[in-house]
């Protein structure tokens, strides 16, 4: 979606300890023409993230975003893919020296 689009995301969050595992992510963001992102959203560890990166439209259901990503305790910019089919995502996690997954669903206004 080019333009400004804002939402709710709903995540779980898989095998990341005592991160919270379900989740509510306000967020805004913005896609250039040129597919270019910008945006910001409440994180899980209650703090606003700033992103900046790329999408890639594989067909008109499926792309995969990749940002970097400001807001975060233990590391000032880390890189995040997030793998998106229509409304659903997944995107791959580390939380404390441990590997897992967030599933969510989001949910544009």
């Amino acid at each position: 979606m080019i333009g400004w689009a804002c939402g709710i995301a709903l995540s779980m969050h898989l095998n990341l300890g005592d991160v919270n595992y379900n989740y509510f992510h306000p967020y805004c963001q913005y896609e250039s023409k040129q597919n270019y992102l910008v945006g910001i959203y409440y994180n899980s560890v209650y703090k606003p993230s700033y992103f900046a990166g790329y999408k890639w439209h594989l067909n008109t259901s499926t792309s995969i975003d990749a940002v970097l990503v400001h807001g975060y305790e233990k590391y000032p910019i880390i890189p995040m893919v997030k793998f998106n089919y229509k409304y659903l995502f997944v995107m791959p996690a580390l939380y404390k020296d441990q590997v897992g997954v967030v599933l969510g669903v989001d949910y544009r206004f």
